[in-house]
């Protein structure tokens, strides 16, 4: 018992220790914070990688007026910032400790001293004050960010300098230091942070700038009260393919845990993804088809945006107009364009969506549900599926007390012979039964992380205000470094820019262009629109204008053309990093529309069409595309199914269920 709480007591003064690196205040000592961030060469951007990694870190603690008292931590840190987990294994000389932490699924799970895993069904509150980088609020967990579990202090940074090169454990570093003030103690804290000079390895592209160590100093006065250093080693980014459906707890981690944690579940679905769907609409008595819709539908969770593509009959029902939906989370508005007649409407609100927020990928394909049962496999549409029933006994969003949903995916064994990640969410049907109908959706040609790009909806934004940008990427060769990854690439630059300029919609950074240089071989130009102020919007003040996304296309621009002198970027392709040298001086602001798109110069001359009639024929193209490829799906379906899709896989099952 001794030993138990001699453990809790050392435990707290740790988490003490290092969440006060995470407060921050209105005020700081200058004399102390300058004593170590010497120089005016200020950073913008956190100055190493902090997404998706696993990492050791060895926590000493030196604490007291002669610095006397000192406790060593070890700690294993897993963090994906993509399906928003995180895992710790943390052990002192009195106990371990060990912490799950989902997000999305708002679960919790810690084990200590050996024991058995504890599951927080109700609040992850207790779990949350295990982790400095944690918090819990109104019943909802958050993990924070990367660099926030790695103790870089996120909030009213006082200062932020580069100081210059140097090194730690004989490895190349940059060093950096930063200055907080903890306001309701009077306490200013200084922390150095050593991070991997990628530049002084031959093969730099292979290297992130990962943290090597980070040293933290606690002042009050001109008296040091702690000193602690923290090496981080054994860094490695996780990939796609170390985590395709997140951090999994590994039976010795957790052998005796039950629940939700371990039960049989489906893959988790990417945060990227897109499908052609036919829905059937049924009666629950007769189950005979009386509606049936096929749409175009893409999901991306990290961009926050859903897009859709129907065809709705209009007053004449002989008629029918192709539209375009795309509803921005980001910025709480939808846009709705018609390919039909080319027009396009903007709304501040969702008219079709029951909540403001963003449904995560198990909200969105119904995996959140109270209640859920493993049925085994089933065939569908000819193809063998592992099949769910998820259940609604008290009724949720959008269900009443009793509804189901049957979700069909194809089974791994299936995938694999089609050359397919055997452990990829690829659904086949989902059946949804309410009280007064029933769905009936069958998914073809699903697709994670789809080639398929949001077209530029330039009619949905004023002309007037936008900005056609273009940099130069040096020792950049185009067809060997930018064309094998086009569709990666055209994502990092707009998230990129996104840092950079504050845009919080990527709807607004659109056109994204790459060529090569017509001077310089290994060089590649980066073209690329900045939309300002949606078309319609009569009054001129700035809070109407912006009222959603406050950094206007020339505040955008200025900022970008400040951040190219600065020079390399990092960006993440298909989970390497890969860093690019952005040319100084090389952003100008295009004024003709020749620039625009990239042609190769043996192929003409463009004809002299303007920009809007190319952007009109591009839109319409790509949806013309779309839409063929829908129709030779469905084709092909009932050429190899013989058969209608209701009866491809037994209605009298789900009408037994009644």
């Amino acid at each position: 018992m001794e030993h138990l709480h001699r453990y809790h007591y050392f435990l707290a003064i740790l988490i003490i220790i290092l969440d006060t690196l995470h407060q921050s205040g209105a005020t700081f000592d200058k004399q102390s914070c300058n004593k170590y961030a010497k120089g005016d060469n200020v950073i913008e951007e956190i100055p190493f990688y902090a997404q998706d990694f696993s990492v050791d870190k060895q926590i000493t603690i030196i604490q007291g007026e002669e610095l006397s008292f000192q406790n060593i931590m070890h700690e294993k840190l897993w963090f994906s910032d993509i399906f928003k987990q995180a895992m710790v294994y943390r052990e002192t000389f009195a106990g371990s400790t060990f912490i799950y932490i989902d997000e999305l699924s708002n679960g919790c799970l810690y084990r200590e001293d050996g024991g058995a895993c504890i599951e927080s069904s109700e609040s992850c509150k207790e779990v949350a004050e295990k982790l400095e980088f944690v918090t819990e609020e109104d019943g909802l967990v958050d993990i924070g960010s990367g660099a926030n579990s790695l103790h870089w202090p996120m909030k009213n940074l006082k200062k932020q300098v580069y100081i210059g090169e140097s090194s730690v454990r004989s490895i190349s570093t940059n060093l950096y230091v930063t200055c907080t003030y903890v306001e309701d103690k009077e306490e200013t804290w200084v922390s150095e942070w050593q991070v991997l000079n990628t530049a002084k390895y031959s093969k730099k592209d292979k290297f992130m700038p990962v943290l090597l160590t980070s040293q933290h100093k606690k002042f009050k006065g001109k008296k040091m009260l702690m000193d602690g250093r923290i090496d981080y080693t054994n860094f490695r980014i996780l990939s796609n393919s170390d985590i395709p459906n997140g951090l999994q707890i590994g039976e010795n981690q957790c052998n005796a845990t039950k629940g939700n944690f371990l039960s049989p579940k489906p893959p988790v679905p990417s945060f990227r993804h897109s499908y052609t769907s036919e829905v059937d609409t049924t009666d629950t008595v007769t189950l005979e088809s009386y509606a049936r819709h096929t749409s175009y539908h893409e999901y991306n969770y990290n961009a926050k945006l859903l897009l859709s593509l129907h065809t709705y009959a209009v007053d004449d029902e002989n008629e029918k107009e192709m539209v375009l939906e795309v509803y921005d989370y980001s910025t709480m508005h939808s846009l709705r364009y018609s390919l039909t007649n080319g027009s396009c409407q903007v709304a501040f609100k969702f008219l079709y969506q029951s909540s403001p927020n963003l449904p995560s990928p198990q909200e969105y394909w119904f995996l959140d549900s109270p209640k859920s049962t493993y049925l085994g496999i089933y065939m569908n549409r000819n193809i063998p599926c592992d099949t769910w029933l998820f259940e609604y006994p008290n009724g949720a969003l959008g269900f009443e007390a009793g509804d189901t949903v049957t979700l069909y995916l194809a089974t791994y064994q299936w995938l694999k012979r089609h050359g397919m990640a055997n452990n990829r969410f690829f659904p086949v049907q989902m059946i949804v039964k309410k009280q007064d109908k029933a769905t009936f959706s069958s998914y073809y040609e699903f697709k994670n992380d789809p080639s398929n790009r949001i077209p530029s909806l330039s009619l949905c934004y004023d002309h007037e205000d936008a900005v056609i940008g273009m940099v130069t990427l040096e020792k950049t060769n185009y067809y060997t470094k930018i064309v094998p990854q086009q569709i990666r690439f055209h994502d990092e630059f707009v998230a990129f820019i996104q840092n950079v300029t504050g845009i919080v919609s990527s709807m607004r950074i659109s056109d994204v262009v790459t060529r090569p240089s017509d001077t310089i071989r290994d060089e590649t130009d980066v073209i690329f629109r900045i939309n300002g102020r949606f078309a319609g919007v009569k009054s001129s003040s700035h809070e109407d204008a912006y009222r959603t996304d406050p950094v206007t296309s020339k505040e955008a621009a200025d900022k970008i053309n400040k951040r190219v002198d600065i020079g390399k970027v990092t960006f993440s392709l298909n989970s390497q990093p890969r860093i690019f040298y952005l040319k100084k001086g090389s952003f100008a602001i295009l004024e003709n529309s020749d620039h625009f798109e990239y042609m190769d110069n043996s192929s003409g001359k463009s004809g002299g069409y303007s920009k809007s009639v190319m952007a009109a024929v591009g839109i319409t193209l790509l949806f013309v595309g779309l839409i063929i490829s829908v129709g030779g799906i469905l084709a092909y379906k009932r050429v190899t199914e013989g058969k209608s899709i209701l009866a491809s896989f037994g209605m009298e099952t789900l009408q037994d269920e009644k």
